[in-house]
């Protein structure tokens, strides 16, 4: 499994290497491809969250030692939502503000962000 994990994290960091994007004249193929790329990461990045979430909860009598804290889920959670809200954000910017550089730019950037904290919480609290 921990192999599994290894190269689900290695094509998380690939997509987040792919995902820049800070030239001042975008062109919108160029950013829906980021945004595609962006994607594949963060569904790279949710496997992992998930396989972490489903592990047995630690603190019970009984629990396994690879077992996931509650306090630690929740984190990811949060980091889930955020990073999922921004890299919609950016998918609908592309698909419809094609006059719109600017917005379609930030956007981008900014999903391109979400995820890599996304990858940094699911590295520092997540699967070990």
């Amino acid at each position: 499994m921990r192999e599994y994990l290894a190269i689900i994290g290695m094509l998380a960091l690939g997509a987040c290497s792919a995902a820049q994007t800070t030239t001042a004249t975008l062109d919108t193929d160029k950013a829906a491809a980021t945004v595609y790329a962006t994607k594949t990461g963060y569904a790279a990045v949710l496997t992992v969250a998930v396989a972490y979430n489903e592990l047995p909860r630690c603190g019970q009598p009984t629990s396994p030692k690879l077992c996931s804290d509650v306090a630690v889920v929740t984190q990811l959670r949060r980091a889930d939502a955020a990073a999922s809200a921004t890299i919609n954000a950016a998918e609908s910017a592309v698909r419809t503000m094609g006059s719109q550089p600017t917005v379609i730019n930030a956007a981008v950037i900014s999903a391109a962000d979400a995820l890599k904290a996304y990858q940094a919480i699911v590295n520092t609290y997540g699967i070990k």
